[in-house]
């Protein structure tokens, strides 16, 4: 448990925007999802899930993809819709999940949202909590983007406690233990460039990385 559990409540209680973006975020992060294979059920874990709005996509992965939405704010677990399996409620440092259990994790813009202190310990509970072959898709807010320093601005404030970089964050999945890292860019940029121009162009970059 986190000494900010209290604190990263209070925040995600407090950010409600609704976000533009959100459905295609989740559509560009299942793009790199392997299709399901085995015997087991193909399990997705949707990161600060809020109300769902991802579900209905995470659902198209496959026939049986098993969804679970995880949220610190336990309100918003009953409001998810029917293509979730189930909700959690609890923080990433301490995940309620049995090792070895999911298939793919999917955490679009959340670990910013992390203090520093915790951003190697969640993931190395998302190492923790996947199977071998199990995959993390990620987004996060790019403060190497160039129209934000072109700006002045910062990636940090209000409920944004950290900052990461393509470079630092592959670095922190490396040494977690993740493999075949690949980054493309993200955010509303792609909807007109793509997601293959070099990073600096992107306001959010997405990272994928599979546990070997």
């Amino acid at each position: 448990m986190s000494r900010f559990s209290n604190t990263y409540r209070d925040l995600n209680e407090a950010d409600g925007a609704r976000d533009p973006f959100t459905e295609e975020r989740y559509a560009q992060m299942v793009r790199y999802v392997g299709r399901p294979s085995g015997t087991h059920p193909f399990v997705a874990l949707d990161v600060v899930c809020h109300t769902g709005r991802g579900g209905p996509i995470i659902a198209r992965i496959g026939n049986g993809t098993c969804v679970v939405g995880l949220d610190i704010v336990a309100s918003r677990l009953a409001q998810l819709p029917p293509e979730y399996d189930g909700g959690l409620s609890g923080l990433t440092v301490s995940l309620p999940i049995a090792s070895s259990s999911v298939d793919v994790i999917l955490a679009g813009e959340f670990i910013e949202h992390l203090y520093p202190a915790d951003v190697q310990p969640s993931l190395e509970e998302f190492w923790r909590v996947l199977r071998v072959g199990g995959q993390l898709i990620l987004t996060t807010p790019n403060p190497q983007d160039v129209k934000l320093r072109l700006r002045g601005d910062s990636v940090l404030g209000g409920p944004h406690l950290s900052q990461h970089t393509p470079a630092s964050l592959k670095h922190r999945l490396a040494i977690t233990g993740f493999q075949y890292l690949r980054t493309r860019g993200s955010g509303k940029t792609s909807r007109y460039l793509g997601t293959w121009l070099p990073l600096r162009l992107y306001g959010s970059f997405l990272i994928a990385g599979t546990k070997r």
